[in-house]
């Protein structure tokens, strides 16, 4: 730094009011200047590689100081350098990136530092302390490790291994059991470097345990492995029997075949099988919604087959299959899995019980309503719906379509006691279903509904009256008349005075003249013009 530069860390009433976090240069001070601080550091952040992110460095000083940042110690170009730029310095200093880069060579992952200065002056420098930025990987490869079926006996040690996929950063290990996530609270469960431990198993511990690999990008779940907990025999025997379902672990399944039958709701399901399987009494088919929603698992036994059909599925939904071998209690390895779409077709039933009423408070609009079609008649997912709105005299064909959550929609009847009558028909991925029967309905005239309920108006139906569309042109008309009628009579009032006004002006200036030489006329003979004396009429505009 210069001669004469003294460093001292800021106080409040020294270089301005701060809570400084670094060392300041100071020197004599003009008044009201003070040198640069860092009021908000940046913190640490960790984004996905697709995502925007900001260092916030928000500075102060008088001057105001401009903001520069340095990655691992080299300038950081922004789009004032260079219009092609991703990192933007916003106005308060922070830094804006609107896509982490992660090319080669071009990586934005560093430790940034701010640097505030006004190098004009020379008052000074503001520096925060480095941080860091990280980009997030996706997890998009598979498991290095997945968990491994299982079977074990009541009292014995169950441990699952995994290793999730690579990911930056590092991606952590936690375990589900049958979809729900594992606590280690209550002490059963233990979760070390990715494994999964039960110290002595319970019959309670049996069922589907799934590793999940987590990370600032997203999560992933492996392919879930199956846990077989059996008991002893009554002998007090805590081996398995000779030939017995240890066995089952060695018997391999392959889906092969998984065909949507036509017109059909239903898959045909084919499988090979190799390795041992006389010790299997069958093999359990596994099958389970995947979209638009995820359901548990439901099983189907096929005693000893290598195919079967699976009927009675959800038309617009998508399934997965799976086979397995079974003996008794005890399930072997699964295949592989086949997911499947089963295709939708048209409804073929309409919509049902369709009204049409009108607001209750009386506006002129009308509301039709219906229900979805029977759940039988859907044949896949319901998208949403058409509305027709069938022509008459007064109102065009017009139609409208509303999403499959909506089953209501409004109208408005420009004329009351016109008749409005619509068709309604449901549609899916596979197209237009049935359309209904036409519907019919109309909006009573006001002067109908006072008539016809005299002894019950009241203020309410006064209010419902006035809010009438033709009311309330009326009323307007009727008072935007009377304003113009207002606005010319005024006019007129204001012309007819100026015109009186400059009439009286002229007859004063000439009665003024004539009186003068009246005056002196009087003056040189009053005897002979007695019709001067108390006779004299004053001019129409005199006072």
């Amino acid at each position: 730094w210069g001669s004469g530069w003294e460093g001292s860390r800021l106080r409040a009433g020294d270089c301005g009011k701060a809570n400084t976090l670094r060392l300041l240069a100071c020197r004599s001070l003009g008044a009201g200047e003070f040198p640069p601080y860092i009021i908000d550091q940046p913190t640490d952040l960790v984004v996905r590689w697709d995502q925007p992110a900001t260092l916030h460095c928000r500075v102060a000083g008088n001057p105001p100081p401009t903001v520069e940042w340095y990655r691992n110690g080299q300038y950081v170009e922004t789009s004032k350098d260079n219009a092609y730029s991703q990192r933007t310095l916003l106005p308060d200093g922070s830094l804006f990136f609107l896509r982490l880069n992660q090319r080669k060579g071009q990586y934005d992952e560093g430790v940034y530092t701010c640097l505030a200065s006004v190098a004009t002056h020379r008052l000074g420098v503001g520096h925060c302390p480095g941080t860091g930025t990280e980009t997030a990987d996706t997890l998009w490869e598979d498991f290095r490790l997945k968990p491994s079926n299982l079977v074990v006996m009541v009292g014995e040690q169950v441990l699952l291994e995994c290793a999730p996929p690579k990911g930056h950063p590092e991606p952590t290990i936690s375990w589900k059991k049958d979809g729900v996530p594992i606590s280690q609270k209550d002490g059963r469960y233990e979760v070390s470097s990715g494994q999964l431990l039960v110290a002595h198993a319970q019959r309670s511990d049996a069922g589907l345990y799934a590793c999940v690999a987590s990370n600032q990008a997203g999560e992933r779940e492996s392919q879930a492995a199956l846990v077989t907990v059996l008991d002893p025999l009554d002998t007090g025997q805590t081996e398995w029997p000779k030939g017995g379902p240890r066995e089952l672990m060695d018997v391999q399944l392959h889906l092969d075949n998984s065909t949507v039958l036509p017109n059909l709701p239903a898959v045909y399901l084919h499988w090979t099988v190799a390795g041992p399987s006389q010790h299997a009494e069958g093999h359990a088919v596994l099958y389970r919604s995947l979209l638009p929603l995820s359901t548990a698992w439901v099983e189907r036994k096929v005693p000893r087959e290598h195919s079967t059909i699976v009927p009675a599925l959800r038309r617009g939904y998508k399934y997965e299959f799976k086979v397995r071998p079974y003996a008794g209690l005890v399930h072997g390895p699964d295949s592989n899995s086949r997911h499947l779409w089963i295709p939708e077709e048209v409804p073929s039933a309409a919509p049902q019980h369709i009204t049409i009423r009108p607001v209750a408070d009386g506006h002129s609009t009308l509301v039709a309503a219906w229900a979805p079609p029977p759940h039988h008649a859907h044949n896949g997912i319901i998208r949403g719906y058409q509305v027709w709105y069938l022509g008459n005299g007064t109102h065009h064909h017009t139609n409208r379509t509303v999403d499959g959550e909506t089953h209501s929609l409004e109208t408005v009847v420009l004329q009351a006691g016109v008749n409005v009558c619509i068709q309604v028909a449901a549609f899916n991925g596979a197209g237009l279903g049935v359309p209904s029967n036409a519907t019919c309905s109309s909006l009573e005239p006001l002067v109908g509904k006072m008539a016809r309920v005299p002894a019950g108006f009241s203020f309410g139906h006064f209010l419902a009256g006035i809010r009438q569309p033709v009311v309330i042109a009326s009323v307007g008309s009727l008072l935007w008349l009377l304003l113009l009628v207002l606005a010319v009579y005024l006019c007129q009032q204001h012309a007819r005075h100026y015109s009186r006004g400059q009439q009286c002006a002229l007859e004063k200036g000439r009665g003024r003249s004539a009186s003068q030489d009246a005056f002196l006329w009087h003056r040189r003979d009053v005897s002979n013009s007695p019709w001067l004396a108390d006779s004299w009429k004053a001019a129409p505009c005199s006072r």
